[in-house]
């Protein structure tokens, strides 16, 4: 039996309205750190993994077009004292008395990897000595001083503890080197890992760059479908077409995902339609099926295995919670978003591939709801922050309170 028509996990869910995960559904758990969208974080497996060498290369290639603030992070174990590293070190952290200190970089003492941070290319360079307990504090401290329009890439893997950056690499050193404790907690929480190899790392530092509509850019090996197949009947006039902050909705949708993805679809339900947008078209091969058909076209088309949704009538796309969705697809067929009410956004998912036989199989039935179809895959759902809910733009009235929300954007 394939992955695809498995039965369904071994939870309760409710169709009385379409699928609703039972509450024993799998969830991603991960820390509640703040986030910092424009942080790069990059952390290693071992010492010597090449994490400094990494962090140099992606300053020295984003500091042409943009300014970097590097910082460099040391947590302190109080009961434990000296050199987190186990060595005599420099005796700066034996000394630390206070929860945390922040130390601007001069650039005087050489070989130091702030030192290096700053001849790479970084504007300005931090080091964040912090007491383990008192780390979330030192963080807030930091971001705070270098502001929230800072571009920066930091250096740390108990950074990932307290804080959610905008992409979380690992370096990965030599199979023969023991692994940090640090280590093991981050690795199932980095958004990409790289390995150390003898020409230099399986992912290129150079592949991280300033994004046009991310703070950081790296296009993954997997595709992102931008559904745009409907037929707009509650805004009156094609959706994906509507202005916001100088752009159409569907081209602000498609330009965010061609920063994270190495491949953007348009899901349509004609092959004409949206000639200025430069991205390859996906038509639904039996139209008026729905949503369900697009997804199921848009799988058979894709060249990559795991494939990201996301419908075209987005005020923004909230990237951090794309990474969290695709953290969680590991090991699973894919994974959902749920809104603030426990129910499924079937529309903002990730999905492998091998969920297509049971999505065929759910169309020749008649089923057109593809959250109905959910319950015999294993999916991993993830929360949506109660503050921060998926605003799609469904109305006139939604449209209006997004034009308002844009700065001096005056609605015709």
């Amino acid at each position: 039996m394939s992955r695809a028509t498995q039965p369904a996990a071994p939870y309760a869910p409710s169709f009385r309205h379409g699928f609703r995960p039972g509450a024993d559904a799998p969830l991603l758990a991960e820390p509640a750190g703040m986030r910092a969208e424009r942080m790069l974080l990059i952390g290693a497996t071992s010492r010597d993994a090449g994490k400094t060498e990494f962090a140099s290369r992606v300053l020295r290639a984003a500091a042409r077009s943009r300014e970097v603030v590097g910082i460099k992070v040391t947590p302190v174990d109080p009961e434990v004292g000296g050199c987190p590293r186990g060595e005599c070190g420099c005796g700066l952290c034996a000394r630390l008395d206070a929860p945390f200190e922040i130390v601007e970089e001069d650039g005087r003492e050489r070989g130091k990897d702030t030192v290096r941070l700053l001849e790479s290319g970084a504007r300005r360079v931090f080091w964040l000595r912090a007491r383990r307990p008192a780390l979330a504090q030192g963080m807030a401290a930091l971001l705070d001083r270098i502001g929230p329009e800072a571009l920066c890439l930091c250096e740390g893997n108990s950074v990932r503890q307290v804080v959610e950056p905008g992409w979380f690499v690992m370096v990965r050193g030599p199979a023969c080197v023991t692994e940090k404790p640090s280590a093991r907690a981050a690795l199932s929480l980095a958004d990409v890992v790289t390995s150390r190899t003898e020409t230099g790392f399986s992912v290129s530092p150079e592949e991280f760059s300033p994004g046009p509509s991310s703070p950081w850019s790296l296009r993954l090996p997997a595709t992102a479908v931008v559904l745009a197949g409907g037929l707009s009947r509650r805004m009156g006039r094609d959706k994906a077409l509507l202005e916001l902050g100088g752009r159409s909705l569907i081209e602000r949708v498609a330009m965010t995902l061609s920063d994270n993805f190495a491949e953007v679809l348009l899901s349509v339900d004609r092959a004409d339609r949206f000639p200025s947008l430069p991205y390859s078209k996906v038509a639904d091969a039996v139209p008026g099926q729905g949503p369900l058909r697009g997804v199921v076209s848009a799988l058979r088309a894709a060249s990559y295995p795991l494939v990201f949704f996301a419908t075209c009538d987005l005020e923004n796309v909230p990237v951090f919670l794309v990474h969290r969705l695709l953290r969680a697809a590991r090991g699973h067929q894919g994974a959902v978003l749920l809104n603030t009410d426990g129910w499924p956004e079937p529309l903002f998912s990730v999905l492998h591939r091998d969920c297509l036989p049971h999505l065929e199989g759910g169309l020749e039935r008649g089923e057109r709801r593809l959250a109905r179809l959910f319950g015999a895959l294993r999916l991993r759902y993830v929360p949506v922050p109660a503050q921060e809910p998926l605003l799609d733009l469904n109305t006139p009235e939604d449209y209006r309170r997004a034009c308002e929300r844009q700065p001096g954007r005056v609605l015709e």
